[in-house]
């Protein structure tokens, strides 16, 4: 039997410390519960109290929250085998959401909840780890804006116990356990708020960075409460800002605008490529190319010498430096002889500076490089510094400042450079075919992306920029919204700790624009809205493969499909339990292929209800998804390859529902043998 209960939740007000903003309290309707039978699924729905009226989900500048379509609650429990179980609510639609936005109804559905077992409520659901903690780390790396800190990180908690029933207590309050800056900067003289780039705080040992692309208006950021000593530090693209303040409280549930007047310490973009040794006798060398131009360096400021190829460099103390300047505007000539510059180094070092210092003529202006933004060399920083050991410095950053790029500019930049932990700003918001390719692949170390403005894309510019970041957190914010071939393909590969995904509001794909998009990602719970309607040639191909944290897909609403446009898609994704609606009635030649494959969580799929099956549309569609029993397929005219080993390995008994009148032959349909087939009758 299920259980309905109608919960209210009360998100507790921000109150805040002299000139603060409150959350007022909100207090939803008392609930309802109708007893059952322990052990039955509980399908709740639960009315959510908050506050304000913006369009979509943000903590509006009154400090005030609101829902919107797409918002979920995970809700934590205890079953009957004293097993931790994570379930997440559906997909809030706008019918759930009333009072301007101040409360919403939640559907979830609990199995076998122990009574008077632990529960827990985490808002909202992308806060909540795989096994249903809280996931704290993600507020280490940020954008500083409002909505994506109310959609993702502004935290919200209930911790309790079920009823002896097994069921959800009638009232909780969510409290939040966070505090939130509103800061703005200024350099003593003006405010530079919005000319920040980077900006991080340090309590304790917590640090929150937060990367964004320059924009006007406060940084906003999400913390844990603060009792204690703050450090701050913000980067404008050029110059470093430092402060320290001590004695300070910023307390749980509140919003403190905090003005900071902040000192510069580095100039990064007059600063020349620098390497900086950690360790005593390190040996810095920097394989040339063939083609024409000259590199020099200088060791701690010292003459400017003409380089020789592959020369080492002796770094004899900690802290001595090596810069680097160069007149080549690019340094690749070709893969197959490996002719391309490439630096390397015996022990880590540090790595900062103005990377334009390597392609600027200096012969007339040693300081030209400063104000150098245009990369005008294909490949020009192909492999650079490729499986080099250098870290990030601090308070020290590597600055890439080119506004104008170059086909293949960064490729492979950084790729196996394992020690590195931070990214350096990418502000360019028009790019070149490949220009970010597989940049940081296998930085393992890397915990924090840059922001990604671009609005202007081009072919595989992003493609496998991150793959194999295992440490990498939050996804930045990918705001364009029209795409390129490839563009996105393989961008998180395997980026295991990614809780996170960003919003990819385009409604017109291009061919393998999300390919592989998220392969591997499995600490990933949460999908992105996936509003396209127009599809493409392998668009969603293998998008969330192996995303085996993942447990609602989103919606699909596209009624026209392209070749392969889900093939893949959510493959081996062993969580899913419910598959999204599939409306599309013309379909094409592969497009579901292996979609659900290995989908061994899935019960039932979703309504088939198109009617011209073309060649391989559902081949491999639903193998190996093991407990699925239930299939409602509406098809008049098959292709004879369209259902290839559709249903290989499902449950061995279940109901194929098919149209009425006609007729399938068990020889060429794939219908498992042990399956009932019965006409469908609409509801």
């Amino acid at each position: 039997m299920r259980q309905h209960s109608i919960i209210a939740l009360v998100i507790l007000g921000v109150m805040a410390l002299g000139c603060t903003k409150e959350i007022p309290d909100q207090v939803g309707n008392d609930g309802t519960v109708i007893p059952g039978s322990t052990g039955d699924p509980v399908t709740l729905t639960t009315t959510v109290s908050l506050g304000g009226t913006p369009a979509s989900k943000a903590l509006t500048a009154a400090g005030v929250k609101t829902f919107a379509p797409g918002d979920r609650v995970a809700i934590v429990y205890t079953n009957t085998a004293d097993a931790t179980v994570k379930a997440v609510c559906e997909p809030l639609t706008a019918y759930d959401i009333r009072d301007e936005g101040k409360t919403a109804d939640l559907t979830v559905t609990l199995t076998e909840p122990k009574p008077s077992g632990a529960v827990r409520y985490i808002y909202p659901a992308a806060m909540a780890t795989a096994d249903g903690s809280v996931n704290y780390a993600a507020l280490s790396a940020q954008d500083g804006t409002l909505a994506s800190l109310s959609a993702a990180l502004d935290l919200a908690l209930f911790e309790g116990s079920l009823t002896a029933s097994a069921t959800l207590p009638d009232k909780v309050s969510l409290d939040n356990p966070l505090t939130i800056g509103e800061f703005t900067v200024s350099d003593g003289t003006s405010d530079i708020t919005s000319s920040i780039v980077s900006f991080s705080v340090s309590a304790g040992a917590d640090t929150y960075t937060v990367s964004r692309a320059a924009a006007a208006g406060p940084i906003y950021v999400a913390m844990k409460p603060v009792s204690g000593d703050l450090s701050f530090t913000a980067f404008d693209g050029g110059l470093v800002y430092e402060k320290a303040v001590t004695g300070k409280t910023m307390a749980a549930g509140s919003m403190y605008p905090v003005s900071i007047s902040m000192t510069g310490t580095f100039n990064a973009l007059a600063t020349p490529l620098t390497f900086e040794a950690i360790e005593a006798g390190t040996q810095v060398s920097f394989r040339l190319p063939s083609n024409e131009g000259t590199v020099q360096y200088r060791v701690n400021g010292g003459d400017w010498t003409d380089y020789t190829s592959e020369a080492a460099i002796t770094l004899q103390n900690v802290g001595d430096k090596v810069q680097f300047r160069g007149d080549r505007s690019t340094y690749y000539v070709n893969t197959t002889d490996g002719d391309y510059g490439q630096f390397s180094a015996s022990a880590d070092c540090y790595l900062y500076g103005n990377i334009m210092s390597l392609v600027t003529v200096y012969a007339t202006n040693e300081n030209a490089f400063a104000s150098n933004v245009k990369l005008t060399g294909e490949s020009a920083f192909y492999r650079l510094f490729r499986n080099t050991t250098i870290k990030s410095c601090g308070t020290k950053p590597l600055v890439l400042p080119a506004t104008t790029l170059a086909e293949q500019c960064y490729t492979e930049m950084f790729s196996g450079c394992t020690s590195l932990s931070t990214a350096p700003a990418l502000p360019a918001t028009t790019l070149a075919s490949k220009c970010y390719q597989y940049m940081f692949g296998g930085c393992t170390s890397l915990s924090t992306a840059p922001a990604l403005p671009a609005t202007t894309l081009a072919s595989d510019c992003y493609t496998q920029m991150f793959y194999g970041c295992t440490s990498l957190t939050t996804a930045p914010a990918l705001p364009a919204t029209t795409l390129a071939s490839s563009c996105y393909k393989e961008m998180f590969h395997g980026c295991t700790s990614l809780t996170t995904a960003p919003a990819l509001p385009a409604t017109t794909l291009a061919s393998y624009c999300y390919s592989y998009m998220f392969y591997g990602c499995t600490s990933l719970t949460t999908a992105p809205a996936l509003p396209a309607t127009t599809l493409a040639t392998f668009c969603y191909q293998g998008m969330f493969r192996k995303c085996t944290s993942l447990t609602t897909a989103p919606a699909l609403p596209a009624t026209t499909l392209a070749t392969f446009c889900y093939k893949d898609m959510f493959h081996d994704c062993t969580s899913l339990t419910t598959a999204p609606a599939l409306p599309a009635t013309t379909l094409a030649s592969s497009c579901y292929e292996y979609m659900f494959s290995g989908c061994t969580s899935l019960t039932t799929a979703p309504a088939l209800p198109a009617t011209n099956l073309p060649s391989y549309c559902y081949q491999y569609m639903f193998s190996g998804c093991t407990k699925l029993s239930s299939v409602t397929c509406l098809a008049i005219q098959r292709a004879q390859n369209s259902t290839t080993s559709w249903l290989r390995n499902v449950a061995k008994n279940g109901t194929f529902y098919i149209a009425k009148g006609v007729g399938w032959l068990s020889s060429d349909s794939g219908i498992p043998s042990g399956w009932t087939v019965a006409e469908y009758v609409a509801p």
